[in-house]
C-alpha cells in the first residue's frame, strides 16, 4: 500500500534519524522498529528479512524505506478504507514519535501537553519535505509556498 507508506515516510524518517550514526542505522535497531510497524499492521515476522537484505549490517534511510516498501507495506491489501488508513497512520506515527521524541523534545518547562506536542509532530510530518543541502545533509523543512 504505497499511499500509507507515502503518508508516514516523514515520521519513519524522524525515527530513523534519531537512531542513526553517520547516516546509517544498525540493522538490529531497525529490526525493532520494523517489528513494531509490522505488528501494528497485523504483519508478523516482517523484520526477519532485514538480516539478509543488503550485505551490510547497517542501512541508509533510502535502503530501509525500500525494504519497508517491498517487504512490509506491499503485504497490505491494495485498497484500504479511509478510516483504516488513518488509523494505521496514527499508530505508526505514535511508534515513530516514541522513538524520536527524546531527541526532538526538551521538556524542562513544557508549554504544551504531551498529546498536543504529538499532534504538532504529526502536522509537521504531513507538511514537511525532505531536502538535501550542499553538504549532503538531509533535513525536513516546511515550505511556505
Amino acid at each position: 500500500m504505497s499511499a500509507l507508506l507515502k503518508n508516514v515516510t516523514n515520521c519513519i524518517w524522524y525515527a530513523f534519524d534519531s537512531l542513526q550514526n553517520n547516516a546509517v542505522v544498525h540493522k538490529s535497531k531497525l529490526k525493532v522498529l520494523t517489528a513494531n510497524i509490522g505488528t501494528l499492521l497485523d504483519l508478523y515476522g516482517v523484520e526477519k528479512g532485514l538480516e539478509h537484505f543488503r550485505s551490510s549490517q547497517e542501512l541508509r534511510f533510502e535502503e530501509f524505506r525500500h525494504y519497508l516498501q517491498q517487504e512490509v507495506f506491499s503485504s497490505l491489501p491494495g485498497t484500504l478504507a479511509l478510516p483504516a488508513l488513518r488509523e494505521y497512520e496514527r499508530k505508526i506515527s505514535e511508534v515513530c514519535w516514541l522513538v524520536c521524541r527524546k531527541s526532538l523534545l526538551s521538556r524542562e518547562r513544557p508549554l504544551f501537553a504531551d498529546e498536543s506536542v504529538f499532534k504538532l509532530f504529526r502536522i509537521f510530518c504531513l507538511l514537511a519535505d525532505l531536502v538535501q543541502d550542499c553538504d549532503d545533509e538531509r533535513q525536513y523543512v516546511v515550505s511556505c509556498f
